[in-house]
């Protein structure tokens, strides 16, 4: 009789385990079937504001700058990230050191002041979120490249094109 019920225990054990394997099975597949698809992969565009070349707005400060090239570019890595107000408004400011081919783009004041690395300030209008930027970050920007009359460096001021690269 002992031999019976072990082999029924036995048996009871064996049938619990299939079911457990088969009912986690199920369940993978089920998952699999209904899971939502991937995302597609995020746009390496930080900013890219409507209209940003024809919008008037967008044109430098020249009260305060000195316009070196309207359509200025510049490649390198973030090295800092902040947020300010100034007369009431909003701004970001990156801090970009230049890839060798745009090294140039500093003068003395951007080497003595901020690191051999070039300012580049946002508008609020463009993006009330401070955009998804991280120090290393590896970028490209384009915007009104102008010479600050009260610290004396260059930036681009303001960004109207960031890229991630």
């Amino acid at each position: 009789m002992d031999y019976m019920v072990a082999g029924m225990a036995g048996k009871l054990v064996a049938f619990i385990a299939v079911s457990i394997m088969v009912g986690m099975a199920a369940g993978y597949a089920a998952s699999v079937a209904f899971a939502p698809k991937s995302a597609a992969a995020p746009s390496p565009i930080i900013l890219n504001p409507a209209n940003a070349k024809s919008d008037p707005d967008r044109a430098a400060d020249t009260s305060n700058h000195i316009l070196l090239n309207a359509d200025g570019k510049i490649t390198g890595r973030v090295i800092l990230v902040g947020k300010y107000v100034e007369n009431e408004q909003e701004r970001y400011h990156f801090l970009v050191l230049p890839d060798l081919q745009y090294r140039d783009m500093v003068n003395d004041r951007n080497k003595a002041s901020l690191d051999n690395a070039l300012m580049i300030e946002l508008l609020y209008k463009d993006n009330p979120v401070i955009p998804k930027m991280h120090i290393g970050q590896h970028v490209e920007i384009h915007g009104p490249y102008v010479q600050d009359k009260t610290n004396g460096w260059n930036e681009i001021d303001p960004a109207s094109f960031i890229k991630e690269i």
